[in-house]
């Protein structure tokens, strides 16, 4: 009898812990993959603009579309399943895409990773948490990068498009010294959209006595990137 009594509890708790992980795995836009979604076939398209600052009497202007594009899956390393990622751009009407580089994506069960150039970031860290933290670069030898999460379940509005859910990653900001630098780096994502809008904003100031302190930018780049379909 007491054989039976152990069969039968042992017989439950596997059945309650099986029954649990199941759940978890079913419900997996509950902690936030949804705000990253990759399926083979889908594309997204972006407006970016910008200004690349060669000095404080030079600069660079540009503008264009970004298709991203994803175009297959494989295997990857960790026996997950990675995501081509076509990215092409388009310089004027003519509606031809050009093609810029091809990188890979793919999500785990706490990270949405961006493989670039071979360097894989750590682009969203799930579950999404206000003021979260986490290292994007603890895949690779790089220095340490922190990003941080806030704003989620925000609603935005990026080139009047209306997002009722979004979070802000930020990745780096010294948005408080007007004299030598100012930095604004961010991405924001929508929940079942994926990144809407992207931020880089690096200004090394020109440390000149006559322009010291007035803002005259030597060195840099403003780029930014709307979703627009």
């Amino acid at each position: 009898m007491l054989k039976l009594l152990y069969i039968a509890i042992c017989g439950g708790v596997l059945w309650f812990f099986a029954g649990c992980t199941e759940t978890a795995e079913w419900d997996v836009d509950s902690i936030g993959w949804n705000y990253y979604p990759v399926e083979v076939g889908s594309s997204r398209v972006y407006e970016v603009k910008g200004v690349r600052y060669i000095n404080y009497l030079d600069s660079t202007s540009f503008e264009y579309l970004l298709k991203e594009t994803v175009v297959d899956s494989f295997q990857n390393l960790e026996n997950g399943i990675s995501y081509t990622l076509l990215r092409e751009k388009m310089y004027d009407d003519s509606g031809v895409w050009e093609t810029d580089s091809v990188w890979s994506i793919r999500k785990d069960g706490q990270r949405a990773i961006l493989v670039e150039n071979n360097v894989p970031i750590i682009q969203l860290s799930f579950p999404l948490e206000e003021n979260k933290v986490w290292n994007s670069n603890a895949l690779n030898d790089h220095d340490t990068d922190e990003f941080e999460m806030v704003k989620v379940g925000s609603p935005s509005v990026v080139t009047g498009n209306d997002y009722a859910n979004t979070v802000t990653v930020v990745q780096e900001e010294l948005t408080d010294d007007p004299y030598v630098k100012y930095i604004s780096q961010k991405e924001v994502y929508a929940e079942d959209k994926g990144l809407v809008y992207k931020e880089n904003v690096a200004l090394q100031y020109n440390q000149d006595a006559l322009r010291y302190g007035l803002g005259f930018v030597e060195s840099g780049i403003k780029y930014y990137q709307y979703r627009v379909e």
